[in-house]
């Protein structure tokens, strides 16, 4: 279970923080919690922003060390910085995990990459789910309109279908039997192919939009690669002098609006 969050400050007494310390979380399986959280903490930030922690932040770190959650962020490494105010860069987008996520490293590698955060002044986080996964093509190489797809017949072709791999599945019946683990993936695989199988034979092909196209180009990715080594060397320059450079302010600004207009005009075209 992922947990996606963003703290609204602006509702004190209603906002995220308030509303997940009463979800009934299972502890029976992997819960991630991640987001913009908007709150200061020791456990996280450095001391340059741990004077804003509150009454409501402790609360709610006592919670999460109550209920199993770990932290998974790298502590004082920033995932927010304002490049045009006010301010130091901090630790604000915050990801946890809890006892069953751990055990099974999940999430796996988890980074802040400030080169793909483009016009945000949020840095991206990337972490890996599954990172021991292989991934599954599409087994049938096309994508079905199932709006258009007669219902009934698809239906009846199914369990048409479905006898062909009585096997399989019929094990699935019995209520008293435990299943090992190959003969739950022959069970999928089984059913997988019987889906796709009616697929081919009563559902419409799918076919791409004479309209969409790939907009991304070699000129967005230059323009984003330009802003993110100004926001580079912006980071540099307040960590030496505590202030920004107001030159490189109004050449990120400038960058940020020529991004927008790139992007919408890419999608235009």
């Amino acid at each position: 279970m992922i947990i996606n969050i963003y703290n609204d400050l602006t509702h004190l007494d209603n906002n995220a923080i308030c509303i997940l310390q009463n979800l009934d979380l299972p502890t029976n399986r992997p819960v991630i919690l991640t987001g913009d959280w908007n709150i200061y903490h020791a456990m996280w930030a450095n001391d340059t922003w741990c004077y804003r922690t509150n009454h409501q932040t402790e609360t709610l770190v006592n919670w999460l060390i109550i209920q199993g959650f770990q932290l998974v962020n790298t502590p004082g490494v920033a995932t927010y910085a304002a490049y045009s105010g006010r301010g130091l860069p901090s630790v604000i987008d915050l990801t946890f995990a809890n006892g069953q996520a751990a055990q099974h490293l999940v999430p796996y590698d988890w980074a802040v990459r400030r080169d793909l955060s483009y016009s945000s002044d949020h840095f991206a986080l990337q972490w890996i789910l599954f990172h021991n996964a292989q991934p599954i093509n599409n087994l049938t190489a096309q994508r079905y309109n199932t709006k258009d797809t007669n219902v009934k017949e698809w239906t009846k072709r199914l369990a048409e279908n479905l006898k062909h791999y009585y096997a399989p599945l019929t094990l699935l019946t019995e209520p008293n039997r435990t299943l090992s683990t190959q003969e739950l993936e022959d069970a999928a695989t089984a059913l997988t192919e019987a889906i796709s199988t009616t697929n081919e034979q009563v559902a419409r092909v799918r076919k791409p939009s004479e309209i969409a196209k790939p907009w991304w180009n070699t000129e967005l990715s230059k323009i984003a690669e330009e802003i993110q080594e100004l926001r580079e060397l912006q980071l540099l320059y307040l960590e030496e002098y505590q202030t920004r450079d107001q030159g490189i302010v109004l050449e990120i600004k400038r960058l940020h609006n020529f991004f927008k207009c790139s992007c919408r005009f890419a999608k235009a075209e």
